[in-house]
């Protein structure tokens, strides 16, 4: 069966440059409420990166790892991949850990890695060794 979940969310309905516009404003002592309707943001995102100085832009949660983590994840596994196995979601983490949305986000966010399932060879092809060859 396809996999049919769409993750909701939208894209902010304002460019970064108004984005960094409206808190250069806010920080040189501009009304948030005001600065807000100006550039057409919101007063919740303006006061969340304002006031916690949140480095995270755009919808939904930030990533679990850093993208410094994810960088080296990414190449762990793809030298994995080259030498030893390949990545399926059967090797992703169970019991508590990252769920198969996690999976999902993570492989889309890297198109570089593949997924492949093992095959067993065949029984002639597994009798054949170097000396044959």
């Amino acid at each position: 069966m396809p996999r049919t979940f769409i993750i909701k969310g939208r894209d902010p309905r304002y460019l970064k440059d108004y984005f960094e516009a409206a808190l250069r404003e806010i920080s040189n002592g501009s009304d948030i409420r005001a600065v807000g309707r100006k550039y057409n943001i919101p007063f919740s995102t303006l006061q969340l990166h304002n006031v916690s100085q949140a480095v995270h832009l755009g919808t939904g949660r930030s990533t679990h790892f850093t993208d410094i983590e994810e960088t080296y994840l990414v190449n762990i596994v793809a030298v994995l991949q080259l030498k030893l196995l390949h990545l399926g979601k059967y090797k992703t983490f169970k019991n508590g850990q990252p769920t198969i949305e996690w999976y999902y986000t993570f492989m889309k966010r890297h198109p570089q890695l593949t997924t492949a399932k093992s095959i067993p060879l065949e029984l002639r092809r597994a009798k054949i060794t170097q000396t044959i060859v």
